[in-house]
């Protein structure tokens, strides 16, 4: 007697429509269910294996790479003053405070000397240890920088026209470059190129050496 016992629609006695009997679609089935659990297990395997990697990249990502620059503080009042830095290409050193008085000396980009005053525009410095004896005069304050934090790279390290990262770059620092901040803008910082400046953004490191 014939059995109407049907599975989807079929006789699991009778071919199937791919030219398969019942048994031999058991046997693809199980095959398939263990290479999905087989595949499941790898990628478990792989996930769990990666993950301390995937971890570590955004943490540096989100710091910034804490090793971009170092921020060092300004030197403070010295017994004699506060350490200045020349911030053009040459700063003439004068015995008076005018543009007219006798050159006393020239100094270069990034000379440093201690400024005692600064009067009518005009900054007092002195460019000895020795005050009594050493070399003295006035410079125009506006070319120097008086007791700057700096900016030391640790990487290297873009400089842009302006604050925004598409902006063009005007210098690339190399590693250990030391410059003087001119001005902390928030995410940026503003420092002193030769007889210009530029403007480094700041990462996570830098917003916590600054306090901003």
């Amino acid at each position: 007697m014939a059995s109407n016992l049907t599975v989807n629609g079929e006789s699991p006695l009778a071919p199937a429509s791919a030219g398969l009997c019942w048994p031999e679609r058991t046997i693809i089935f199980h095959k398939t269910a263990a290479w999905q659990n087989l595949k499941g297990a790898y990628i478990s395997m792989l996930k769990k294996r990666l993950l301390p990697f995937i971890l570590a990249i955004l943490a540096l990502w989100n710091i910034g790479f804490t090793c971009q620059a170092d921020i060092l503080p300004p030197y403070g009042e010295g017994q004699i003053g506060l350490m200045a830095v020349v911030l053009c290409d040459s700063l003439t050193v004068r015995q008076g405070r005018s543009a007219s008085s006798n050159a006393v000396k020239t100094l270069q980009y990034g000379d440093k000397f201690i400024v005692g005053e600064v009067k009518d525009g005009w900054a007092n410095c002195f460019l000895s240890d020795d005050v009594d004896a050493g070399p003295s005069g006035w410079v125009n304050a506006d070319y120097i920088a008086i007791d700057p934090a700096w900016y030391r790279t640790n990487e290297t390290t873009p400089v842009y026209a302006w604050n925004d990262t598409s902006a063009p770059k005007v210098a690339l620092l190399s590693k250990d470059a030391t410059l003087p901040i001119l001005k902390d803008d928030g995410d940026w910082l503003v420092v002193s190129l030769r007889g210009a400046s530029g403007w480094i953004h700041k990462n996570a490191a830098d917003r916590r050496a600054t306090g901003k």
